[in-house]
C-alpha cells in the first residue's frame, strides 16, 4: 500500500438526500506499520453510515500519529475548526472514540465544548452515538477517555522496561545504524540472519533482535576511518575537513553536502568503539530511564528532550564491532575539547552581545550571518568582542560556494550608526522626509463614506444569502446537488470580491490632516535618534531594529599564499519600509 501523506482532507461524493444528517469522517491511525488500518476505518464508517441516516460529506484523517499529540494532529484541528466556524455538518463519524483522540479527562474537555456548543456530536462505529449533554453520558465518556489515556501511560512503561531489557544485553531498541555500520538480525543463539541498511524495513520474528556490523559499503566504513585519523593527526577543523570530503564527490550521511556538524557528530559518537548507549537522552512523554529502571517523567511540558546523566545511561562495551581505535578515539576527543574551549560558552550568546543579529546577511550567498565571539588574552588580562560570520561558511566551509566572510560587530556598529545619521537624521533630511510623508499621505484616493456604507450592506447582503443558500442545498435532494453547486460557488466568488474592496477602501481613507500626521511621524523618528545615542546594549538593538530592515555585506577575496582573506569591501543598508516613518520608496543607502 502507497504511504500516504500524514494529514489529509478530502471530499465525498454528494450523494444527497433530505433525511440523511450531514457528517464528517475522521480516520486515524497512531503507526505506518498498521498498513490496512485506514482503509478498515473508512468501510465500517461507511457501512454504519448507510445503516443510520448519516451522510458523509468529505474525511479527515492523520497518518501515524499519536491520539494524544493532538497539536500534530493536523486533520483533527482542521475538523475541528470546521465543525465549530460552520454549520455544514452535524456529527463526527470514527471508528472507535480512541480514533478520535487518546485524551485525558480535562484536556477533553478542552476539546469537546467547543463542539456541543457547535451541536456537533461525536458518533463511533463501535458504540454508537456520545451522549455529552446527558450527566450520565458525560460521566461514561470522561471515564472512557481516562482508560484510553491510562493505556497510553501503560504501554510507554511496559515499551520502556522492554527496552531496558533489550539494552542492558546490547541489542538496538529501534535505532538506526549510525554512518558506517548496518543492521543485523540475529536470531535465539546470537547467529546472523539478515542485514538490514538504513532505509529498509523487514518483518522479524519476535524473538530475534538487531545489533550493528560493519557496513557492506566499504566506502563508508573507509570515509568514516579517514575523518577520525585525519582530525587526529593533522592540523585541520571540522570545516576544512567538509571541504575536503566534498571535493571527493563522496555523499554525506543522508545524501547532499558534508557539513561541520554532522562530521562533529560523528566524531563524538561512542558506538564506534563498539559500546552500546541507550537513554542517553530522555525523549518520552511519560517515562524515563534511570540507572536501569523506568521512572514516570515529570518534566516534557517544559523541556521534550534532554540529556540524561552517565549514571543513568545504559552503556554496554563490546557490545558490537568497532571501527575505531581506541588510541585515535582519545586523540581526537582531547582536540575536540580543546578547539571547544576556545570558542564563545552557548550560555553567553545573548541578545545583549549581539545587537544587530538577523540584520546581518552575506551579500554572496543572501544567506543569514551568524553572531559569534573572538578572544584574545594579552598577559593577565582577557580581551573578547563578537563578531558575524557567513553562516553558509559556518555549516559547510567553501563547499557551499561561500568563503570565510566575517565582520567585528563594533566597526559594522559604528557604520551603520554613521550612516544613519548621515542619511535619516542629517541635517536637511528632515524636509525631504516630510515632504516625501506628507506625498504619501495626500496622494491616498479619497473615499467616500456613503460608498465604504454600500459595500458593507452588500457584504452583509451577500453572508446572509450564502449562509441560506448553503443550507438548502445540504438538504436538496440529489439531482439537484449539481445544479446549486455552480450557483453557490459563483456567491462565495462574489462575496470574496465584495470583502477585498471594501478592504481596500478602508484602507486608502483619507486622513484628517496630512500635514500634522507627518509632523507627528517625523517627531517619533527624530526621538529614537536622540535615545540611541546613550541607550544601553538592549535598547539600542530594539532602536536599530526600528529603522534597519536588512544589512547586506560584501566581501573582497584576496590570495595570501594557499590562504584567501576576505576584508570588508561594501555593504548595502536597507531601511524599513514602515510607512509612518519612510512612506513607500525604498531607500537602500550603501556603506
Amino acid at each position: 500500500m502507497a504511504k500516504q501523506d500524514s494529514t489529509a482532507r478530502f471530499d465525498a461524493p454528494p450523494h444527497v438526500s433530505e433525511s440523511l444528517i450531514p457528517a464528517v469522517g475522521y480516520l486515524r491511525r497512531s503507526s505506518d506499520k498498521q498498513e490496512q488500518s485506514l482503509p478498515d476505518q473508512k468501510r465500517e464508517i461507511i457501512k454504519y453510515a448507510k445503516a443510520n441516516g448519516y451522510r458523509v460529506l468529505r474525511w479527515y484523517q492523520d497518518d501515524a500519529i499519536s491520539g494524544d499529540d493532538t497539536l500534530r494532529r493536523h486533520g483533527f484541528l482542521e475538523m475541528h475548526a470546521a465543525a465549530c466556524g460552520s454549520r455544514e455538518f452535524e456529527a463526527i463519524l470514527v471508528w472507535d472514540i480512541d480514533r478520535f483522540g487518546r485524551f485525558h479527562s480535562m484536556e477533553a474537555g478542552y476539546w469537546v465544548h467547543p463542539l456541543m456548543k457547535a451541536g456537533v456530536r461525536l458518533v463511533s462505529v463501535t458504540e454508537g452515538p456520545v451522549n455529552w449533554d446527558d450527566f450520565t453520558g458525560r460521566v461514561v465518556y470522561s471515564l472512557k477517555q481516562e482508560g484510553k489515556y491510562q493505556f497510553l501511560i501503560d504501554l510507554s512503561r511496559n515499551s520502556t522496561r522492554g527496552h531496558i531489557t533489550t539494552a542492558q544485553q546490547g541489542y538496538l531498541c529501534g535505532q538506526a545504524a549510525p554512518y558506517g555500520y548496518d543492521r543485523m538480525l540475529v536470531d535465539e543463539s546470537g547467529a546472523p540472519q539478515q542485514r538490514v541498511r538504513n532505509g529498509e524495513k523487514v518483518a522479524k520474528p519476535k524473538s530475534w533482535k538487531v545489533t550493528l556490523v560493519p557496513a557492506d559499503d566499504s566506502e563508508k566504513v573507509r570515509t568514516l576511518q579517514w575523518l577520525f585519523e585525519e582530525y587526529a593527526e593533522q592540523d585541520i577543523g571540522l570545516r576544512s575537513l567538509a571541504d575536503a570530503i566534498n571535493e571527493q564527490g563522496i555523499p554525506a550521511p543522508r545524501g547532499g553536502v558534508w557539513q561541520a556538524g554532522t562530521i562533529r557528530q560523528i566524531l563524538r559518537n561512542e558506538t564506534y568503539l563498539g559500546t552500546f548507549i541507550y537513554a542517553k537522552r530522555r525523549m518520552g512523554k511519560y517515562n524515563r530511564v534511570v540507572a536501569g529502571d523506568v521512572r514516570a517523567r515529570e518534566d516534557f511540558a517544559q523541556v521534550k528532550v534532554k540529556v540524561n546523566a552517565e549514571a543513568d545511561q545504559i552503556r554496554v562495551p563490546n557490545a558490537h564491532a568497532a571501527l575505531i581505535k581506541h588510541e585515535t578515539w582519545e586523540k581526537v576527543q582531547e582536540k575536540l575539547l580543546a578547539r571547544t574551549m576556545r570558542s564563545t560558552p552557548r550560555r553567553e550568546r545573548n541578545a545583549d552581545l549581539y545587537l544587530l543579529s538577523g540584520l546581518v546577511h552575506c551579500g554572496h550567498c543572501q544567506q543569514k550571518m551568524y553572531g559569534t565571539s573572538k578572544s584574545k588574552v594579552r598577559g593577565d588580562k582577557s580581551y573578547r568582542w563578537a563578531k558575524y560570520i557567513c553562516s553558509t561558511y559556518q555549516k559547510a566551509g567553501r563547499s557551499q560556494g561561500c568563503f570565510y566572510h566575517t565582520v567585528d560587530q563594533d566597526a559594522l556598529l559604528a557604520i551603520v550608526l554613521k550612516k544613519l545619521r548621515q542619511q535619516v537624521f542629517g541635517e536637511g533630511h528632515r524636509d525631504e522626509l516630510r515632504r516625501r510623508i506628507v506625498k504619501r499621505l495626500a496622494a491616498r484616493v479619497t473615499v467616500e463614506p456613503e460608498l465604504i456604507g454600500s459595500c458593507e450592506s452588500r457584504l452583509k447582503e451577500l453572508e446572509s444569502e450564502l449562509d441560506r443558500a448553503t443550507d438548502r442545498m445540504l438538504r436538496s435532494p440529489e439531482d439537484l446537488v449539481d445544479i446549486l453547486a455552480p450557483k453557490v460557488s459563483r456567491m462565495r466568488q462574489e462575496r470574496d470580491g465584495v470583502a477585498k474592496r471594501l478592504a481596500e477602501m478602508k484602507g486608502r481613507l483619507r486622513p484628517v490632516d496630512a500635514e500634522a500626521e507627518a509632523d507627528c511621524a517625523l517627531n517619533r523618528l527624530w526621538c529614537l535618534e536622540q535615545e540611541i545615542e546613550g541607550a544601553e546594549p538592549a535598547r539600542l538593538r530594539e532602536l536599530i531594529r526600528r529603522i534597519v530592515g536588512r544589512v547586506d555585506l560584501y566581501f573582497d577575496h584576496v590570495p595570501r599564499g594557499k590562504r584567501i582573506e576576505c576584508p570588508l569591501s561594501r555593504g548595502v543598508i536597507e531601511l524599513r519600509q514602515d510607512p509612518i516613518f519612510f512612506g513607500p520608496v525604498n531607500r537602500d543607502d550603501r556603506i
